[in-house]
């Protein structure tokens, strides 16, 4: 208890990640502390005797331990320095240098002006130099959360959205600098909605409208990573092409159609969260009444707009000072028409519910089994608990428990 640390909100015992260390061939002994060199940043960093090369102890503890207790450095060292008494010194630890860790990929320099540019904001964001065009985003410490800086930053930069893939799949450089000389701006493209998040796989394609108001999916990075290459990943993001004042009927009209321009007939496979999940089901209602198949619709955490109605003027008051949330709560409120669906659906809900303002409403939802769904469904709803609040279940770990049910539930759904 002494020892356990809160970093990046986790809340993290660091004996466990030095016991997988432990294990490790070669490590004689390790310590694992949580350092803050640059104020505000607190990252995780190991300290190992024995280990020849520590560049491959990265991989080997993140096939074992959740993302967020894998450290972020790795420091060498031929002994630990000891107290007085015999203990490990913490105090007397040195701070990383910072230098790249030895990888199996050899290090190659940046060739141009943009590969130089992103290697800087790669280098600021992981803390690590130098860092290599072909080096892997994930084995040279990068996280979930320096990705989503990053791609804000290139955003920023060059004023172009680059497809989440470039940092869930390949995850280099190289592979992002090209997206940027391509200039991908989506919306100058193709005035389209249709995001291509993971676009290889065999297996049934997944499409997931936006969450909320401004309209991002970088919120489905995670699950995307952990849900493997089997099946195609598109995002339906809103990127300002209809308005924030469009109704929630016609934006999911609006997104079956860019949905069809990849996959023109069913069976479709959808998944939305929050806001995200209304638009999923009006997606399938409208596929249902128009004689499509839906295999599978996914509702991640949010609640018909019943139950949510009463709260619509407590969330309006809260979304004045978010620009672009009001429009789509409005919408929410407006989508009033008592539908129903027949086909399957599968719903994760939290287990920490936060209650908004405690009425009697919020409580209401909260209690409800199934966020007042089977009221809306005809067919059995499948019900998945995931650990941690609205926010935190689509983070590491929890997100791993909702890759693998998704994965499960569509190959169900392919093999139907």
């Amino acid at each position: 208890v002494d020892f356990q640390v809160k970093v990046r909100g986790s809340r993290i015992e660091p004996g466990e990640t030095e016991a997988a260390l432990r294990e490790q061939p070669g490590v004689r002994d390790c310590v694992v502390v949580v350092r803050e060199d640059v104020p505000g940043e607190k990252r995780l960093v190991a300290y190992v005797v024995g280990a020849e090369e520590v560049g491959g102890l990265r991989p080997a503890l993140r096939e074992r331990l959740p993302e967020y207790m894998v450290p972020a450095a790795f420091v060498a060292m031929d002994a630990l320095p000891l107290s007085p008494n015999g203990k490990t010194d913490r105090r007397a630890l040195p701070a990383p240098d910072g230098s790249r860790p030895e990888l199996g990929e050899a290090y190659v320099a940046p060739r141009d002006e943009v590969e130089e540019a992103l290697v800087e904001i790669w280098e600021r964001g992981i803390g690590v130099r130098p860092i290599g065009v072909r080096d892997n985003f994930f084995e040279i410490g990068g996280d979930s959360l320096v990705a989503l800086g990053i791609v804000g930053q290139v955003q920023r930069r060059w004023g172009c959205e680059i497809p989440l893939s470039t940092m869930v799949l390949e995850g280099t450089v190289e592979d992002m600098a090209r997206s940027v000389r391509q200039g991908v701006r989506l919306l100058e493209k193709a005035a389209t909605p249709l995001v291509p998040i993971q676009p290889n796989g065999t297996g049934p394609a997944l499409f997931c409208p936006h969450p909320d108001g401004d309209g991002r999916l970088v919120c489905y990075l995670n699950l995307v990573r952990h849900l493997g290459g089997e099946n195609p990943v598109y995002g339906l993001q809103d990127y300002g092409l209809y308005g924030p004042e469009l109704g929630l009927e016609e934006r999911a009209a609006r997104f079956v159609e860019a949905m069809r321009e990849v996959q023109p007939s069913g069976p479709y496979h959808l998944l939305g969260w929050s806001f995200g999940g209304h638009v999923a089901f009006e997606m399938a209602r409208q596929l249902e009444e128009a004689g499509e198949e839906t295999a599978l619709l996914v509702i991640v955490d949010t609640a018909t707009p019943e139950l949510l109605r009463p709260l619509v003027p407590l969330l309006v008051e809260r979304a004045e000072a978010l620009p672009g949330h009001r429009g789509f709560v409005r919408a929410l409120a407006g989508y009033d028409r008592p539908w129903s669906y027949g086909g399957r659906m599968v719903l994760f809900r939290c287990e920490d519910f936060v209650l908004n303002d405690g009425s009697a409403a919020d409580l209401a939802m909260a209690e409800h089994p199934t966020y007042g769904w089977s009221e809306r469904c005809t067919a059995p709803i499948v019900l998945h608990r995931v650990a941690g609040n609205h926010h935190t279940m689509l983070g590491e770990p929890n997100v791993r428990v909702m890759a693998e049910h998704l994965r499960r539930h569509l190959a169900a759904a392919a093999g139907a």
